[in-house]
């Protein structure tokens, strides 16, 4: 018997961003390629950096588009969304998620990182 939830999923898929002091906060993406299933869940984690910038996540899918948007996020902090934060919808194909921190990291040499999983059946 396979749970099939947030805690266990079948799948598991994982991006990482990073800004480092200086480069610029330009927004970034990563595509995962033939993603097939539900996205039953995203965990957020964002590093504490200086300069204390949010970031925005957006998921999208090449059949439906736009999946979900988790905007103004903290640094420093961690976020688990489950399907009721997002689209609950079946995803074929590539699924692109993009990072949009709101300003650079601040002090020297400081890296701000944006780890996002996806999870799901």
């Amino acid at each position: 018997d396979r749970r099939q939830d947030l805690q266990t999923p079948i799948w598991r898929h994982r991006a990482t961003f990073t800004w480092a002091t200086g480069d610029g906060h330009a927004a970034q993406t990563v595509t995962i390629a033939k993603l097939n299933g539900l996205i039953q869940g995203v965990v957020i984690s964002i590093s504490e950096v200086t300069a204390n910038p949010t970031v925005t996540v957006t998921l999208a899918d090449d059949l439906s588009g736009q999946i979900g948007s988790f905007a103004t996020l903290a640094d420093g902090t961690v976020h688990v969304k489950d399907s009721s934060d997002f689209d609950n919808i079946p995803v074929a194909g590539n699924v692109v998620i993009s990072v949009d921190p709101s300003a650079d990291p601040g002090g020297a040499a400081q890296t701000l990182t944006v780890i996002v999983e996806l999870r799901g059946t």
